[in-house]
This record gives C-alpha cells, structure tokens and sequence, in this order.
C-alpha cells in the first residue's frame, strides 16, 4: 500500500496526473477575458451586418452571453464590497442591451438562433 502512495505522490509531484496544471484567473484576467468575449461578439455582429450570414449572429451571440455570465457569476462571487463591482455591472447591463439588440436583428430577418439564454440579464 505504501509503494502506491509513493508512486502516486511522484506522480502528482512531477505533473504527471494531468496534461496541464490548472490556473486560477485573477479577478484583472477575468474582468480582461470577459471584455474579449464581448469584442468577439461585437466583431461578428458587424461582419453579420456585413455579410448577413446566419452564423455569424449565433457567434456573436455565444460570444456575447459569455461575457454576460462571465461577468454575473463574478459579481456574485465578489460582492458589492469588491472596488470593481459597478464596473462589472455597468459592462454586464451593457451586454444585455447588446443581446437585446442581436435578438431583435434575429427576429427582424427570421434568424433562428441557436441558444436563447439570458443568464444574468433581466428577463
């Protein structure tokens, strides 16, 4: 039993057990992250104004409803007592008022989008 133990532990101690270490996001990485997610959203709303293709829509709003529940799930994590909360949740509402607007643009020109949930966002 102490031979497993002894391999196991090198194992663990030489990276072994898994392909990649897990990291932890600071709040500053998060906060960046969920900022791209919505720069990618907005890229391909434009390039669906541009092109009018279907898929560019859904990515846009993939991309977009992750950066809403990205920046949900901090608020709750943090707290109102975290200094960039407001900051948070003024980009958060603004990805609402974007999703609201990629739904009416998909309701105007009969897309059908492929995910319809509003995590975060007021119903």
């Amino acid at each position: 039993m102490r031979a497993w133990l002894a391999i196991a532990a090198v194992v663990l101690a030489a990276g072994w057990g898994c392909s990649a270490p897990f990291q932890y996001l600071t709040v500053r990485e998060e906060m960046r992250r969920a900022e791209r997610f919505m720069e990618w959203g907005l890229v391909y709303f434009n390039s669906w104004l541009r092109d009018r293709d279907p898929r560019y829509l859904n990515l846009a709003r993939e991309h977009t409803e992750r950066a809403v529940g990205t920046y949900f799930y901090m608020q709750i994590d943090l707290g109102h007592s975290y200094p960039d909360f407001y900051v948070m949740d003024k980009r958060r509402r603004r990805g609402c008022r974007f999703l609201r607007e990629i739904d009416a643009a998909a309701l105007r020109n009969r897309v059908t989008l492929s995910s319809s949930e509003r995590e975060g966002c007021l119903k």
